[in-house]
């Protein structure tokens, strides 16, 4: 443990966290269909289900939750840190925000620690074996000089025989995780047309292009990367094919709930 003092603030946010959201709810958590996809050779199937939405619940109390003393108090500790870096805000023309106010970003990472706590327990009662080893990892996180990060995007409609084609010394294609097929079904973002297609169909999207980077680098070119190497992929796979959103996320503390991504410019290929 390298900081004692934001661990004892972050167990105190979690406590306060838990007896808030029990009072204001008397115990009883709401809970929403939830659909669980599975991969198969022949496609895929999606079954809903009811589960607990944790989620729901904090957003409805989000307000509260940031009022209390025990989130002021982790916000200061975490701005006032030199580990703390500052992530750059530009207004809607892109120009740097001069003075911003970084809490609302400080508050959301921790809130998507408190997301993971409650996905873990399914729970609104304080488990400290838990909450220390999600602990763990947001603190490892935190005082990571480089944090390393994974780029990929969802390629929809493509198809190769081979499960993985390297085409720079940064990206590749291979073949997609269920993690990644789940992201962008839950997102809704499949493109070729996908958004007419009935609710329970998800098109074939089996793999990614992909690629991973540590903060003190640029992000990898995916979509001129895709553009340069057209004609290489057509050998895989002739007809459309399409991309819509480009996923980012950090390998060594991957959000719960939070799930940064950003649009790619000419998303869909529709070169036959």
């Amino acid at each position: 443990m390298k900081n004692k003092i934001l661990y004892d603030s972050l167990v105190s946010f979690a406590q306060a966290a838990c007896k808030l959201l029990t009072k204001s709810t008397g115990g009883s958590i709401p809970s929403s269909p939830q659909e669980i996809l599975t991969i198969e050779d022949t496609g895929f199937s999606v079954d809903s289900v009811q589960r607990l939405d944790f989620h729901i619940l904090v957003t409805h109390f989000r307000e509260q939750l940031t009022k209390m003393p025990e989130t002021a108090k982790v916000i200061n500790l975490i701005l006032n840190d030199v580990a703390f870096v500052k992530p750059k805000i530009s207004d809607s023309k892109g120009n740097p925000v001069k003075n911003p106010d970084y809490s609302p970003f400080v508050f959301l990472e921790f809130l998507a620690l408190l997301l993971r706590y409650f996905e873990n327990t399914n729970s609104l009662d304080f488990d400290s074996e838990t909450f220390n080893s999600l602990y763990n990892d947001y603190e490892n996180y935190f005082y990571t000089k480089k944090v390393r990060y994974k780029v990929y995007v969802p390629l929809s409609n493509f198809e190769m025989e081979v499960e993985r084609l390297q085409l720079t010394s940064e990206i590749e294609i291979r073949k997609a995780s269920y993690q990644e097929i789940n992201h962008a079904y839950r997102f809704g973002e499949f493109p070729l047309g996908s958004k007419s297609l009935p609710y329970e169909t998800i098109p074939n999207c089996k793999f990614v292009m992909a690629a991973e980077y540590d903060s003190d680098k640029p992000i990898p070119n995916l979509q001129q990367c895709l553009e340069e190497y057209l004609w290489i992929l057509r050998v895989f796979k002739e007809g459309g094919f399409g991309y819509g959103l480009a996923y980012q996320i950090p390998i060594s503390y991957p959000p719960s709930s939070y799930t940064p991504l950003f649009l790619l410019e000419n998303p869909v290929i529709n070169d036959y």
